[in-house]
């Protein structure tokens, strides 16, 4: 299998609307799958030691948009629309042997204490 790298990734994006298409994903669910995975593309481009589509990339974009405060919500719809994805690039383009993002997780949300009403 070759490396899927951010240059390859980025050729295959229209092919993969089209799927999302046939497979009657809804357009904003397409939107917001093209828009996380042209946000990740991009950080990968802007990050030379994660140029190629692996576990470890994924665990670092992730990482990244803990510390700049993404919501934990938005953390997984990121994570979710990456591993869609790979597992198109797995099963449909037959590009890599197994999904790389299946592996990593989101840290869990950290509750809230709840707050104590007051009369006031």
């Amino acid at each position: 299998m070759q490396e899927v790298t951010m240059r390859i990734c980025l050729r295959l994006l229209d092919e993969y609307k089209q799927y999302l298409v046939e497979s009657n994903k809804s357009e904003q669910t397409i939107d917001a799958y093209r828009r996380i995975l042209r946000q990740f593309m991009n950080w990968m481009k802007d990050s030379p030691e994660n140029r190629q589509l692996s576990r470890g990339t994924v665990e670092a974009f992730l990482s990244d948009l803990n510390k700049k405060a993404y919501s934990i919500a938005h953390q997984n719809k990121v994570r979710a629309a990456i591993s869609r994805f790979a597992k198109w690039l797995v099963e449909e383009k037959r590009m890599l042997l197994t999904n790389p993002v299946q592996e990593t997780h989101v840290p869990p949300q950290i509750p809230l204490i709840p707050r104590e009403l007051t009369d006031e």
